[in-house]
């Protein structure tokens, strides 16, 4: 079973990550007017509401946008299928963009401690 989170904290949430992300507040007002629990895929649900805003947002050709309404969707962490699907779709487009934005970024993979991250503008003779 999904565990449902307080749909009030999430909201309250949002807006801090949403203004962190610079999110715009109309369509983060709108998102949140729209959300009604936090049942995995209902409709009205977190996540839903939030991946059809970003679905919306990638069909518009706004990948930034998108990326951060995937990023909210997975809030607080990706525990559900949405959630999980959320956060894949997130790491995929933000991959599509920094691909058309930044095309000599690249991503270094690290074993320890375990993380990814993206770099650009290092060359083998750059110095720290």
């Amino acid at each position: 079973m999904n565990r449902q989170h307080d749909v009030a904290e999430l909201k309250a949430f949002a807006r801090l990550h949403g203004r962190a992300q610079n999110l715009d507040e109309r369509l983060l007002d709108f998102a949140l007017y729209n959300i009604e629990n936090d049942r995995c895929g209902d409709k009205q649900s977190w996540a839903k509401v939030l991946v059809t805003l970003a679905e919306r947002a990638v069909i518009d050709g706004d990948l930034p946008t998108a990326v951060q309404l995937f990023n909210l969707a997975r809030f607080p962490y990706a525990g559900d299928p949405v959630r999980q699907q959320a956060l894949k779709r997130c790491q995929h487009i933000y991959r599509e963009w920094l691909t058309q934005e930044v095309p000599d970024a690249e991503y270094w993979r690290f074993s320890s401690p375990g993380f990814g991250c993206y770099a650009t503008g290092w060359t083998a003779t750059s110095r720290w």
